[in-house]
């Protein structure tokens, strides 16, 4: 389990990024000009898209041909 804790603190400011880009594009709807919104819409995609990457490459390598059962107790495990 600490490799897969080690994984995700490795994404958390990747996912922080995300969140900060959405929100940025969510107040900039009905304010800015189109093509600022635009490119802050693309932005957050990109990073939440980069995000789901890393999130899938490390559920792909932790947890081959175990079952979908005891990966997701994995992640609801509480310390």
């Amino acid at each position: 389990m600490d490799d897969l804790d080690e994984k995700i603190k490795a994404v958390e400011p990747l996912l922080q990024q995300a969140l900060v880009a959405l929100r940025r594009y969510r107040k900039a709807l009905g304010s800015a000009p189109p093509e600022e919104v635009e490119r802050l819409g693309l932005k957050a995609v990109s990073l939440m898209q980069t995000v789901q990457a890393c999130q899938q490459r490390d559920w792909d390598l932790g947890y081959k041909g175990r079952t979908v059962a005891s990966q997701v107790s994995d992640y609801t495990q509480v310390d």
